[in-house]
């Protein structure tokens, strides 16, 4: 789990700036580079529900990942807990 959330936050980060590049520059891609997949305003708003659920779909894989590590440190935290009460227990007299 270590190893997939950076990976995780890349994609997610990378995703936005992207996201976040189209959006900004469309005008200039459209005019100066003749780069226009989107036709109509109608295809500008599907392109901005598509990112959206891209980005909703990204973010919640981060929600369930991190809550999913929640749990297992507060787990782990309560085994601990309870060994050092076992412990206690053992050396009081």
């Amino acid at each position: 789990m270590k190893k997939i959330k950076p990976f995780l936050y890349g994609i997610y980060i990378l995703f936005f700036i992207t996201a976040a590049f189209i959006a900004i520059t469309h005008e200039n891609l459209v005019l100066h580079w003749k780069w226009d997949f989107i036709d109509t305003w109608v295809g500008l708003m599907r392109l901005v529900l598509k990112l959206g659920g891209i980005g909703t779909v990204l973010f919640a894989s981060l929600l369930i990942l991190e809550y999913t590590q929640v749990r297992k440190l507060r787990k782990k935290i309560e085994e601990q807990e309870y060994e050092i009460q076992k412990l206690k227990s053992k050396n009081q007299p």
